[in-house]
């Protein structure tokens, strides 16, 4: 530092390599050098490197059949009820998990949790008798992991009329 000062700080920054994993530690350490050309060290700081990531969410279930597997009518009745499970994974932990509906049913469920690797909710949407039989449904997953960050993802279904006529 020019000039010299008695007491001095300075902010200094570091990139962490690309190749770093996530455990990884590293050392820091601090120098001061006087005018005389004296050194000193301050004590080394050791950072641990975490990954960053955003949660995953997805909508696993509806009504109970595994979408995972795509044999799954993605249809629902109007009138009627169904469930949609909601699933999230983060390497810090998943503390909310949300479900939003748009389209013929505008709505948000969600369920607050202590954080956990992984974590599902099943939720419960009614779905009103006058909705169109021609209409779409949008169902939408949502993970929040520990730092704040979110994920998404969608899935839209039909509205059925399975009522008989008059």
């Amino acid at each position: 530092l020019t000039p010299a000062t008695p007491s001095a700080s300075a902010v200094f920054t570091t990139a962490i390599p690309a190749t770093a994993l996530a455990g990884e530690t590293i050392t820091v350490t601090g120098v001061a050098t006087d005018t005389l050309g004296n050194v000193g060290r301050a004590a080394p700081a050791v950072v641990t490197v975490v990954t960053d990531t955003a949660p995953t969410a997805t909508l696993t279930a509806l009504n109970g059949c595994d979408l995972t597997g795509g044999a799954c009518e993605l249809a629902v009745v109007k009138g009627g009820s169904f469930t949609v499970t909601v699933s999230g994974a983060d390497e810090t932990g998943v503390t909310l998990l949300r479900l939003r509906t748009s389209g013929a049913v505008v709505g948000v469920q969600s369920v607050t949790l202590s954080p956990t690797l992984t974590a599902s909710a099943i939720f419960t949407v009614s779905v009103p008798n006058n909705v169109a039989h021609t209409a779409a449904l949008t169902l939408t997953a949502e993970a929040v992991d520990t730092r704040g960050q979110s994920a998404a993802s969608s899935l839209v279904v039909s509205v059925l009329d399975r009522t008989a006529p008059i």
